[in-house]
């Protein structure tokens, strides 16, 4: 249940006074049916809130001082199934399907909004100034032609369309219903692919790994969207690494080079629609190619070449050696799948479960703050469920992972350097009953 109160009586101005009480609870309802051992359909029905507030100060007229609440309700149906081929000659064909269907209503939506107050001077305000619908298909591929390759690919359509939109301006209220939503392109598609050399693995494993993106057009502003400038292109991006695990047999010892938006695409996002009537357009440019190489060593862990001895006498009993019980999985922008990095980190939390006698793990994944709070959502829930496939390939059973997806409204974290966006690029898994 989310209940929030607010009460600025006289706190505003000596002749201005607002409260506001705003509660709704928050409902997640899902059914499942395993019509396979390795695959299952769904239907779930959830509902967000986010809380209203009072402006710090009185919006003219049909506006109020105080707005109400942000509510999202979705209803979404999917299916989920792993299958082999065996009848292929190659030994077998295993892969992975994930669809799902959605539709919500987005009631109450909140925009900052550049308007007169009542006193006639210009101000910023939080208005409600929209309700939408928002519907979508996505679908999640992966298949494994042979034990050393692994291909995917992951498609989703996400349409926003406002069903009521009144906007203040100068001229009065304008309807700007039909409008696109901000940074929300209907298309986007990704590729990727991993091979894994046949080579001794004495020597390590070495693997080499792509994935192109592409992200349809999409309106930066939904204030004179029909402008030049206020269209973002598409966008192409891909990136590729080599990856040499254990190097020469040495456990602990990682080697990675990587390369970063290789076909060197330039995009950029326009300014505000509050810049444009001044002719600014601040625009925020894409980073260039980039490459590198990455070198881990992992500390410590026992000795392979000096045997296990048994005690002469049972030894004193010790406390056992602290285990993690968090980690971080960090993903690109707009991203969901897992990066060589990640999944090492995702490997490393599977691995330490057992001495850690974890009977639950929670994968939380956050999202960006660019995009509709819908689209975002199942960002952050993609991200999670990339994460919870890992850890079950690992040999977690799927019962002991909960998956728990935080939008674009949830808190972001906070760090020392301000930079905070970057940050909600990632899954956070935690082991049952411990502390972070």
């Amino acid at each position: 249940m989310n209940d929030t109160t607010y009460d600025t009586t006289g706190a505003l101005t000596s002749a201005s006074s607002a409260s506001g009480d705003f509660h709704a609870p928050s409902l997640l309802f899902e059914l499942q049916y395993r019509f396979a051992p390795s695959s299952m359909v769904y239907v779930s029905y959830n509902k967000g809130f986010s809380s209203g507030g009072i402006n710090p100060g009185q919006p003219a007229p049909p506006f109020s001082q105080v707005y109400q609440p942000e509510v999202l309700k979705e209803v979404e149906v999917g299916i989920k199934s792993d299958w082999d081929l065996g009848f292929i000659d190659l030994g077998g064909v295993k892969g992975r399907s994930n669809l799902a269907a959605y539709y919500g209503d987005y009631l109450n939506i909140k925009q900052n909004v550049t308007a007169l107050s009542s006193a006639g001077q210009l101000g910023v305000f939080t208005l409600n100034v929209a309700s939408a619908y928002t519907e979508g298909v996505e679908g999640q591929f992966t298949i494994q032609p042979i034990e050393d390759l692994t291909l995917g690919a992951d498609v989703s359509y996400n349409h926003v369309a406002f069903t009521n939109f009144p906007y203040p301006t100068s001229a009065g209220i304008l309807d700007y219903r039909g409008a696109p939503q901000s940074y929300n392109p209907y298309w986007t598609y990704t590729l990727s692919g991993t091979y894994h050399l046949p080579i001794n693995h004495d020597y390590g494993d070495i693997s080499i790994g792509a994935n192109y993106s592409w992200i349809g057009k999409r309106s930066n502003t939904i204030i004179l969207p029909q402008l030049p400038q206020n269209i973002d292109p598409e966008i192409s991006d891909l990136d590729m690494n080599l990856n040499w695990k254990d190097v020469w047999g040495k456990r602990g010892l990682d080697a990675r080079l990587w390369v970063t938006n290789l076909l060197q695409e330039q995009w950029g996002e326009g300014s505000l629609a509050a810049y444009q009537a001044l002719g600014i357009y601040d625009r925020s440019v894409a980073k260039p190619r980039a490459y590198g190489i990455t070198v881990r060593y992992e500390f410590g862990g026992p000795s392979q070449s000096e045997p296990e001895t048994p005690p002469a006498a049972p030894p004193a009993v010790q406390a056992p050696a602290p285990v993690a019980r968090s980690y971080l999985v960090f993903f690109d922008f707009n991203k969901s799948a897992l990066t060589p990095q990640a999944t090492q980190i995702v490997d490393e939390a599977a691995k330490n479960a057992g001495p850690a006698h974890v009977t639950q793990i929670t994968v939380t994944g956050h999202t960006d703050t660019v995009g509709s709070d819908a689209y975002n959502m199942r960002l952050s829930r993609r991200r999670a469920e990339a994460v919870a496939a890992e850890l079950e390939k690992d040999g977690i059973p799927s019962s002991e992972i909960e998956i728990v997806a935080k939008g674009k409204r949830d808190p972001l974290v906070p760090t020392g350097d301000g930079v905070r966006e970057p940050q909600n690029r990632r899954v956070q898994i935690v082991y049952g009953g411990a502390a972070s």
